[in-house]
Order: C-alpha cells, then structure tokens, then sequence
C-alpha cells in the first residue's frame, strides 16, 4: 500500500538518523529514527499479509521473495561499495572485523556481533562503516517470525485479531525485564543488559507490534481530529531534540501509532514532494550515509587535520558536497538496483546473478580470512604454528586460546592463556602492549623449554592501586599467589607517573614469592599507524622524525632512572631489558623492516616486531640467567 503520509514519516526517520550520525549535537535522539521504523514496518507488513489472507492469496514463499527482493540486492550493493571505502580508510585489523560484521549482518544476526562489540553509543560507532546495520538484523528477525504470528491470529476465531496482537504486546513488554533477561541468560548473547536492550529482537518486537495494533485496530474507537494530527506531527521532530524524562523513546512510537491509525492527508507542494522521494529513497540513504561518514572520519583520522588530504566537515562547501555524495550514491542505488529487483517475478540464480556474484565476493573472504590481507595488502606477518593450537587474532599480534578466545583481559590466573609444556614458568603481565609482545617469544623451542602464561589487562600497567590491582581484587590475589617462577611485566608507563611505594612493594612481593623479575623498558612507537599516514600522505610521520626521537629516548630515560631509585629487596631477582635501541639509533625511531611495519597500529606490535624486540635485545639473555 502507498501512503503520502507513511513516505514523509520515513523521510523525517531517516533524516533524523541521517542527521544523528553526522553530528550527534544538532540532533541528539536522532538515532529514534529508528523506533519510527520499526512501528512503520509492523503496521505495513501486517497490512500486507492480511489483505492476502483475506485474497486467499497468503503465502509464506511469496511473502520471504519479496523481503528478498527488497532487503538483499541493496545490502549487497552497500556492502561491496562500503568495502572499498574501507580499503583505503581503515587499518588490516578494521578490515577484517569489516567482513566480519558483512558476514553477519548478510545473515541477519548482525545486531548480535554489534552487541558483542560495540556500545551503539559510544564514540568508536563514529568510526564504524557499518554500524548501521544491526536494525536490518533485528527487522528480519522480526520477519521470519511474523508470518506464523498472522496465521495465529487468524487461526483463533474465538479473539479479534487486534486484541491478539495487543495480546502479544503485552507479553513483549516481559522482554523489557532484567529478570527476563537474567533468567534466558542473555548475557551470553549480548554482553551486557544496555545492549540487550538496544540490540535484541525480543525488546524491538514491541515496536513492530505497536504498528500491527494500528493495522488491526478500529478508527472509530479513537479520536481522530486534524489539530491533534499536526500537533503530533509537530512534536516529532522536538523528540529528537530534547529530553522528555527518557520518555523520547515510548512518546514518538505512541504518536507514530496514532499517525498511522488516522491517514493525514498531504497537500500537493515542492516541500511535501521533496520529503516524499525522500521516503521513497530511504533504504538506500540509510544503507550508504554511514559507511560515507565514517569512511570520512577514518580518513581524516589517519591524514591528520594538518595535511592537506584533511576533509574539513566544519566547511559548509564540504558538508554540502558530502552530503549530495550521499543522496546521489543513493539515488543511483534506487533506481538502478532497488527498482530493477523490485519488478524481478521469478526467484532464480540466472534473475540474481547479480546478487549471488556480490554475496559471493563479500562471503568467501569472511569465511577464508587468510585471504584479507591479500586482498588489502599490508606486509604485517603473524605467527600460526600449525601443530599447536596456537593462532592470533586476524589483523592483530593478539593471542587467542583453542577456543579461539582473546588472551587479553581473563578474569582470573585459572583461565589465562598457557602456551608450552615446559617445567619453568614464564608469567607475562602488563597491558595490551605486552599482550602484543608475547607472539614474539612464541616459537616450538621455547614452548619445549618453557611454560608460558599471558595475563594481561587492556589500559593496566602491573602495579598495585592501578586499575583492578587493589587488595581484595581478583587480580592481586592471583598476582601474589604466583611463586617460583619468572614474571616478566611492562607496558605503557602512565605519564602521570606511579607512587615509588606502590612499584617497590609489588616488585618486592613477586620477588619474596621466589620469582625472578624482568621489567620490560619503554618500547618506543609511533603513537599513530604509519602504514595508514603512509596511506594518505605518502610519506611518514613518525619513522626517523628527531623530535619524536627525542621525545622517546626522554621517556625512555626516565622509565629506567625510575626503576634504578625503587627500593628493592633484592635487586639480584630483578633485571630490566632496554629495547629502546632496537627501534631507535641516533638517527630516530624506525618503525619497519625491510617494508614491513612493526606494528600492528600506533601502539601494538605485529609480529616480527615483537620478535625484533624479543630477539635483538638482552631479553633472551636475561631469561637465560634466570
């Protein structure tokens, strides 16, 4: 069914997005755009299937082909352009996971990657090429199951099939529990109960039914009078504004329902006109915005705002020109694959080819993942050794268990990663640095040697009263549990320094364990990915700069002066690597290897960085004596 109204109301909710994604100020509950989707969806697929099972003409085959025709010809059109954006504006890692999040937003489970990896809220969805992709998820899954629920609906002679569906509202509201939540261990799925909520098709099917109950219900029941129609219609845009008490969310699905309900007739003029080919458009606008805006902010992330590459989004020129990208990409996207698979009658490979060659190009590399970095081309090794369980995680210098899961951030000793049947114990702690620099010690004849456990933490450099290391915590009890043992710690210093008294007694209480303690120096970076400024500018930022030599060896230098004036016990237990040299000389800080970067980004090392430091510096001496 076509209705001028609903075609504004989808106009206004992907404007509203639109707009929250490019800046969050102008428009700060834009993201509600959504929410006006989900009732707008419910109230015109439930209009659908009742007129054909009132046709006698409700069939599920025929039902899934047309969502086919809508959702994935321009899901896939999206994904590849949105890929090649990626190409040349996010790092190896980003590549990956960019797949990976295609992988499953194609299979309509993206709401739940997003969930497992991202608050939708925070400032890395910026940044995100896709993000925007996790309603598309939840409003399949809302499809897949409606058709049963309409059947159901029918089915029950002795109940309205409006009352029905306000029957299933309420017991969707159930969802919103935190018992609810609890009890069906969610947790597990979502990570957490904000984004269990955000995320989860249970709490949306609310929405979607709301539009269901305005498909089904009488008119005559409710007030219909043009004044509270355009008041309505004026209070819409206020809600993605300002701040109801938090109300936003149920106030705008509560007047969308009442729109939907009572038809407002639209006067013919070049405004409402405009907003209608809007809505006509905006699939396709809601699929490309994104991945357009943060392609821009990667790029400009890694150009830097004093190169002359920067896209300066504060230029009104810029903006404009952006923003008309956008629309055109879009339009084309409409009428040259929206439209010509719209009219497609008949499901077939040779009608879809097209479709399955792009689904194909997007999911053989998501499932092959060797094959990534050949296709984005950056030198940055890893180190797999094929008769261990032993892998990285792709883009990364991470290591991950035989289930696959992060070494980094374990919440106790007991399930810390261990590498190697050897009888002397190598416990590495310290921050995602030092996580980074494990896989350089990796190799079958230290794990023969050797046991290795990785315990690190994101951001925590290993002394007490800094981050979780506090009495009482998980994490000091297992610290000061380990004994006989070499403990090698490090990462990055926190520049505002650490209280002498803390470093001493967590060196003296490892020490006392009968450890042997190696602290790993300051391990000079470029505090920015290279490859990626490279990318952009041609030319280096950091790699043989003097001043961010300087800038180093200083932070260098006083690291080691701090460790020679704690008050150690025993200093024949402690021992300190300097690194510092096997990146930098005289000259400045080099940060490849014949063309091969030693990190993975500013901070981390790759792999053959992490064996650079490993190999061509006293570590393997000092390990020795130990």
């Amino acid at each position: 069914m076509f209705r001028k109204d609903i075609q504004i109301f989808r106009a206004v909710a992907v404007l509203a997005v639109i707009v929250y994604h490019f800046n969050v100020q102008l428009l700060p509950y834009g993201y509600l755009g959504v929410d006006l989707f989900f009732v707008i969806s419910g109230y015109l697929i439930t209009k659908q299937l009742l007129k054909n099972a009132k046709d006698k003409n409700l069939k599920f085959s025929v039902f899934y082909f047309k969502r086919f025709k809508r959702i994935i010809p321009s899901l896939i059109s999206s994904s590849l352009i949105t890929i090649l954006i990626g190409y040349y504006n996010i790092s190896l890692e980003h590549f990956y996971e960019l797949f990976r999040g295609l992988k499953y937003s194609i299979l309509f489970i993206g709401n739940v990657f997003f969930a497992q990896i991202i608050n939708y809220f925070s400032i890395d969805t910026k940044r995100n090429l896709i993000v925007n992709l996790w309603s598309l998820s939840v409003e399949e899954q809302f499809y897949i199951v409606f058709p049963f629920l309409i059947i159901c609906a029918l089915k029950i002679k002795k109940i309205k099939v409006s009352y029905f569906f306000i029957l299933c509202f309420l017991i969707s509201l159930i969802s919103y529990s935190e018992l609810f939540y609890t009890k069906l261990n969610f947790s597990r799925i979502f990570f957490g109960f904000e984004n269990y909520i955000f995320y989860s098709p249970f709490t949306r099917s609310s929405q979607f039914l709301m539009g269901s109950i305005a498909a089904t219900v009488s008119k005559k029941n409710l007030i219909n009078h043009k004044v509270i129609k355009y008041i309505s219609i004026g209070l819409l845009p206020t809600l993605f504004i300002f701040n109801f008490q938090s109300f936003n969310q149920i106030i705008i699905s509560g007047i969308m329902f009442y729109l939907l309900i009572h038809e407002t007739h639209i006067q013919n003029n070049i405004f409402n006109t405009a907003l209608i080919h809007i809505g006509n458009i905006s699939y396709s606008l809601y699929l490309f915005h994104q991945p357009v805006f943060a392609g821009i902010r990667n790029h400009n992330y890694y150009a830097t705002r004093s190169s002359d590459n920067y896209i300066d989004l504060d230029n009104i020129y810029l903006v404009l020109l952006v923003l008309s990208t956008t629309y055109l990409v879009s339009l084309i996207n409409y009428l040259l694959v929206e439209q010509t698979y719209r009219n497609v009658k008949k499901a077939s490979l040779l009608n879809f080819k097209g479709v399955f060659f792009g689904f194909t190009l997007i999911i053989i590399p998501a499932l092959q993942i060797t094959m990534i970095p050949t296709i984005y081309s950056q030198d940055v090794s890893t180190n797999v050794i094929s008769n261990l369980d032993i892998n990285v995680k792709p883009g990364t210098n991470y290591l991950r268990n035989s289930q696959n899961e992060l070494c980094i951030d374990k919440d106790n000793l007991s399930t810390a990663c261990k590498f190697g049947e050897g009888n002397n114990k190598i416990y590495f702690l310290g921050d995602s640095t030092i996580s980074s620099l494990v896989n350089g010690f990796i190799n079958e004849n230290n794990l023969e040697k050797y046991t290795i456990i990785e315990y690190t933490r994101s951001g925590c450099y290993p002394v007490m009263n800094l981050c979780n290391f506090k009495d009482g915590s998980q994490f000091y009890e297992d610290i000061f549990s380990i004994k006989d043992s070499t403990v090698i710690l490090g990462g990055i210093y926190p520049q505002d320094g650490i209280e002498d008294k803390y470093f001493s007694e967590t060196l003296n209480r490892i020490i006392d364990n009968r450890n042997n303690v190696i602290i790993i120096g300051h391990i000079p970076s470029p505090k920015f990915d290279e490859f990626m400024f490279y990318k952009k500018n041609g030319y280096y930022l950091r790699t043989n700069n003097l001043e961010h030599y300087l800038q180093e060896k200083t932070l260098n230098i006083s690291l080691k002066n701090n460790i020679n004036q704690l008050d150690i016990t025993s200093r024949d237990n402690l021992s300190y690597v300097d690194v510092f040299d096997v990146l930098c000389n005289s000259q400045g800080c080099n940060y490849f290897d014949q063309n091969e970067f030693l990190f993975i980004d500013g901070s981390h090392l790759s792999y053959l960085g992490a064996k650079n430091v490993v190999e061509k510096s006293t570590f393997l001496y000092l390990l020795g004596k130990s």
